[in-house]
């Protein structure tokens, strides 16, 4: 199954709230090996990601409880 950018980026988004296929997952790495932007689209998606997880833990916002 070779993916254009477009399935690539819906394979990223989608793997950031569900588990995606086998299939899925290698396609998406022999697309992330071989192109450049959405390599920097899937780095971009796991940074944001990231943040907002720490800003949603309660130390982090300075929540007293």
């Amino acid at each position: 199954m070779s993916l254009d950018c477009k399935d690539a980026a819906l394979l990223i988004s989608m793997r950031m709230d569900q588990k995606i296929s086998m299939l899925q997952q290698i396609s998406l790495r022999w697309h992330l090996m071989r192109c450049e932007k959405c390599r920097n689209f899937d780095k971009q998606v796991m940074f944001l990601r990231r943040s907002s997880q720490r800003l949603t833990k309660p130390d982090v916002l300075g929540d007293d409880r």
